[in-house]
């Protein structure tokens, strides 16, 4: 399951940050290279984005969880597939809360990076999700997640894809 959370965010940002195999371009097509200094500062930004997208939803509920999404944003979930545009994220959402598949859902960030040119970046971490089970007690499921952030018009951040990949049964709260 790692491998494959590995090769989904390789395939997503191919180029990003990284360097192009073959012969080196010409000064006229180099696109300028962040400082180190930037580069933390947009990763910072981005974990602070993630962070703050997972306070929403626990101090507001699942409502809000698509407005953390681009316009054409998308979420790829297990046995589902992929949900693409705000609102349908919204309507998955609360039907998964509201349905009783899902009574919580948390996660936590534990690394960023981002692109040379500071427009796309992405988060990796672990999220649990709890649901109720024929008794009426909680179980849970977790895994590791990917997020592809993109810089909107306006500096700030907003999800492009969200990738989760279940890896147990009981996953510790993140």
């Amino acid at each position: 399951n790692k491998t494959l959370l590995a090769l989904a965010v390789v395939g997503a940002l191919a180029g990003c940050g990284g360097e192009e195999a073959g012969p080196p371009a010409s000064a006229a097509s180099v696109v300028p290279q962040a400082s180190i200094g930037q580069l933390e500062a947009w990763k910072f930004e981005i974990m602070k984005a993630d962070r703050a997208a997972d306070f929403a939803l626990q101090s507001s509920g699942p409502a809000v969880r698509s407005a953390a999404f681009s316009t054409e944003g998308s979420v790829i979930l297990p046995g589902v597939g992929e949900i693409k545009g705000q609102e349908a994220i919204q309507a998955s959402h609360l039907e998964a809360f509201f349905a009783g598949k899902a009574v919580g859902l948390t996660w936590a960030a534990e690394r960023a990076e981002v692109s040379n040119t500071g427009d796309l970046g992405y988060t990796v971490g672990r999220y649990r999700v709890s649901s109720l089970d024929s008794a009426g007690g909680r179980a849970y499921a977790g895994g590791t997640y990917v997020t592809i952030w993109r810089r909107q018009a306006d500096g700030g951040w907003k999800m492009e894809m969200n990738l989760g990949v279940p890896t147990d049964d009981s996953a510790p709260a993140p």
